[in-house]
């Protein structure tokens, strides 16, 4: 696989809407504000508006700590306001992930019932299950070579799906990894939050570039 890159998602609970753009809050309650929880590991603002990093911090480490919950919980406040969080090296399962997930919305503020997001291209039976998306470059060259030839057997245009279908939509969400795309921020209520993991990367390019709007 060292052609390849496979990263996995996993999308926190969704929970209503922060009256206050870039910062969440517990419901009926005022914005959610940093404690200095975090302050302790090493951290640097990757851009002057967007994305913090951690060089040393360990996310399975985070989970396990006694002051679990305080630093779960800043660290969600810190992405509401920075956007992203990068965290290099790690070492944690999927399992693991999708216990970081659901904190970070729980203790941010989502009802007990909220659980795990399921992304609406995910497909059916994914290995790892509903709430995490797989993708993998080599798999969908494989996939879109497989439906070219299918359109052009059948007579359609440059081998593509018509514009606007739900083919052209899958395809381009899950089969191009040149393009810029919301995690299902169309969604009338939008997961808070995104894990990515980054599995296999080739020996060149895999980066994943990320923006604020």
């Amino acid at each position: 696989m060292s052609s390849s890159t496979q990263v996995q998602t996993t999308t926190a609970p969704t929970s209503a809407a922060s009256t206050d753009a870039g910062s969440i809050s517990l419901r009926g309650r005022e914005p959610l504000k940093q404690t200095g929880a975090l302050d302790q590991y090493a951290s640097f603002e990757v851009t002057p508006v967007i994305g913090r990093e951690y060089p040393d911090l360990s996310l399975t480490a985070l989970l396990t700590a006694p002051n679990s919950d305080d630093l779960i919980r800043e660290l969600a406040v810190i992405i509401s306001e920075r956007g992203v969080a990068f965290f290099r090296a790690q070492d944690i399962d999927v399992a693991q992930q999708k216990e970081l997930g659901l904190r970070l919305g729980r203790l941010s503020g989502n009802p007990k019932e909220s659980g795990l997001h399921v992304h609406p291209i995910t497909e059916e039976g994914s290995e790892l299950g509903d709430e995490i998306s797989v993708i993998d470059s080599a798999r969908n060259q494989v996939s879109r070579a497989h439906r070219s030839h299918r359109s052009a057997a059948e007579g359609w245009h440059s081998g593509k799906s018509e514009p606007g279908s739900r083919n052209s939509m899958v395809e381009r969400v899950s089969g191009s990894p040149c393009f810029h795309h919301p995690d299902v921020t169309f969604e009338l209520v939008p997961s808070d939050f995104a894990i990515l993991k980054v599995h296999t990367l080739p020996p060149t390019g895999g980066d994943t570039l990320w923006a604020s709007a």
